[in-house]
């Protein structure tokens, strides 16, 4: 075993379920933000920042108790935003809703409610809040300073842009802009004072938004350009190209433009790896494609210089909504997780009965390596095989295995050139180091 818990907390805050890190002090130190929002409609209520060994450094907004559930990203990043040399703390609050699309998962279908501010709408695990027929105001995106927690701007935005947010350069004036979207429907380039850059929709684009859009400079002309669903957007809003056909619900991409040839690798209907030009090299075909990890899993060249881990929440399903197979009567269906290499050819696929969470970190130092959640607070760190090479269990600061779901964060926070594991809930944070000596060659070899 190679693996040791170097720090073990409570958290005393309870139903906090996003983790976002980043120096916020300039005291070299990673600190972690923690996120909570009300269960399912990503209305930020609080943000608090801890230390490396879990003091609560400054909180904003107000706490929520029994808050323990999110199905959305959360519109929060870490980033220097007013270029001051020091990191600050940015999220979105929502807009006024006066009526609310939502959608019923007990109905599998939207239904839509009047006041959906009140608590117990907010509150209700059966129903998300996806869109508003009518808002009330602007969005405003809050910056906080990140070495107190004290609001420093906060600018007008869309209102309707509520559901995540990527950091950006578009319009090279070296502050940073920012990528803004609502659920499915809508997305915004906002420059560094608020102002829109472009916009663009559904209907404009004939393709499902979905969930994350990439961003990168995959043209090589020092601006960003995004990728999301079938459509490459250019960094003034112009549609460059798009891939024939309906490519189905988008939930993520990445743009490869750290490599000498540059890619795009998109889920959505399929897997596709798609050149800076929209050629598509080749797919691979899914039920619900809903995860995508691009690691470097094998320093063996054979496999590409990038390989992808893909989840497939519903293999082979044509009906489908967040892993329940419509057509069979709501049966949970289970996953397929698969790692392809850099040319398409399948090296290793599980499918299971249940739906592990899978995801990517460098553990090692020399290449990344797959996480797996296996369930009750085991994870499991396995090699591009699926072979696992470390066990680790989530453990309470007081003993005893912590049950239930966990989230994990793959950070170096060390600074020792490869990831530590950030495992936690609502209660319990810890923190492994893989204890190897990393570059053991100059260590043994040193004169």
């Amino acid at each position: 075993m190679s693996s040791r818990l170097i720090s073990s907390f409570k958290i005393e805050d309870p139903g906090i379920r996003k983790l976002r890190i980043g120096d916020l002090n300039n005291d070299g130190y990673a600190e972690f933000v923690l996120i909570q929002a009300y269960p399912m409609n990503r209305e930020i209520c609080a943000v608090t920042a801890l230390d490396q060994k879990g003091n609560v450094l400054w909180q904003h907004g107000e706490l929520l108790e029994h808050c323990n559930w999110c199905y959305s990203s959360f519109p929060a990043q870490v980033v220097d935003w007013d270029g001051d040399g020091w990191n600050e703390v940015i999220y979105v609050r929502q807009a006024y809703y006066k009526s609310a699309h939502m959608w019923c998962y007990s109905k599998g279908d939207y239904v839509d409610k009047m006041n959906p501010t009140k608590k117990e709408l907010r509150m209700d695990p059966d129903l998300a809040t996806e869109q508003a027929f009518e808002y009330e105001g602007d969005a405003h995106l809050v910056v906080l300073n990140g070495a107190t927690g004290e609001v420093k701007q906060e600018i007008p935005i869309p209102a309707p842009a509520d559901d995540c947010i990527a950091i950006c350069n578009f319009d090279g004036t070296g502050k940073p802009n920012l990528l803004a979207k609502d659920r499915y429907w809508n997305m915004w380039a906002i420059a560094n004072d608020g102002t829109v850059l472009w916009h663009v929709s559904k209907e404009g684009l004939k393709a499902d938004l979905g969930h994350w859009p990439a961003v990168g400079d995959i043209d090589g002309d020092g601006l960003d350009e995004v990728f999301i669903t079938n459509t490459l957007i250019d960094s003034d809003g112009t549609i460059l190209w798009q891939i024939p056909g309906v490519c189905g619900h988008h939930d993520g991409a990445y743009i490869l433009d750290d490599l000498p040839e540059r890619r795009i690798v998109t889920i959505a209907d399929k897997l596709r790896m798609i050149t800076p030009d929209g050629k598509v090299l080749w797919e691979k075909d899914g039920g619900h494609l809903q995860v995508l990890n691009v690691g470097r899993f094998s320093t063996d060249p054979k496999y590409g210089p990038r390989q992808f881990l893909v989840q497939d929440h519903v293999p082979g399903a044509a009906n489908y909504h967040d892993g329940i197979d419509l057509t069979n009567k709501g049966v949970a269906c289970g996953q397929r997780a698969t790692i392809y290499d850099w040319y398409g050819n399948k090296i290793w696929s599980e499918e299971t009965s249940d739906r592990p969470g899978f995801g990517v970190m460098d553990w090692n130092g020399e290449h990344d390596s797959i996480l797996r959640q296996t369930g009750s607070g085991i994870i499991e760190i396995m090699d591009i095989h699926g072979c696992v090479i470390e066990t680790i269990s989530f453990t309470a600061p007081e003993g005893g295995l912590c049950g239930g779901w966990v989230y994990w964060y793959p950070a170096d926070i060390l600074g020792d050139s490869r990831d530590e594991l950030i495992l936690f809930n609502d209660s319990t944070m810890n923190i492994h180091m893989n204890t190897t000596l990393h570059n053991t060659r100059r260590h043994c070899n040193s004169n």
